[in-house]
């Protein structure tokens, strides 16, 4: 079992690398002086999956809609605007119940497989301390943000199925004269 972990030297300049972010793999001018790369580097560090989901879910809540339904390039009826629009703020938050809680679940058992001894031994924090603790609970983040992402593609037909079956009966309450329209009525 590793118990200590060695600096990595920068791959690219034969140096340590001067930032704490993806050592060695981002020169720390480029981090320092580039918004979009500070941006990126910080949600990496900070974010990952979960923040996606809750980006994507407020995206489809707050502005989908709004887009939908006051689109001046739409043939469509008002009613039949704000009837589509509707699907979103829907969809949103289901996505973010289904996407969350499958996230935290999922980063929960990780977790446990890891203070366990259960998974590879650089994903391991069981027996680690100080500076070995630290690099291994970075890669352990990443691994579970790749095992996030992966949950979420899994979601996606879930979802999907949920709010395919969902909407329609919601929406008959909402515009039951817009619902039977569409079912072939009046």
């Amino acid at each position: 079992m590793i118990t200590k972990i060695q600096n990595t030297p920068n791959t690219y300049r034969n140096t340590k690398s001067k930032t704490n972010s993806f050592k060695g793999a981002i020169p720390a001018k480029l981090v320092k002086d580039n918004f979009c790369t500070r941006f990126s580097v910080n949600f990496a560090e900070h974010g990952g999956e979960k923040i996606s989901n809750i980006i994507n879910s407020v995206g489809k809540i707050a502005v989908a809609p709004l887009i939908i339904a006051f689109n001046p390039f739409s043939k469509e009826s008002n009613e039949t605007k704000k009837y589509s629009a509707c699907k979103q703020p829907m969809e949103g938050l289901l996505n973010l119940g289904i996407a969350l809680t499958l996230l935290s679940q999922t980063d929960k058992y990780v977790e446990n497989l890891s203070k366990k001894g259960k998974l590879a031994d650089n994903l391991n924090v069981k027996g680690l301390s100080g500076e070995a603790l630290e690099i291994a609970e970075k890669r352990l983040g990443i691994f579970k943000d790749r095992v996030g992402l992966l949950a979420s593609i899994v979601a996606i037909p879930v979802t999907t199925a949920v709010i395919n079956w969902a909407y329609p009966k919601v929406m008959a309450k909402f515009f039951p004269q817009k619902n039977e329209t569409e079912r072939g009525g009046k």
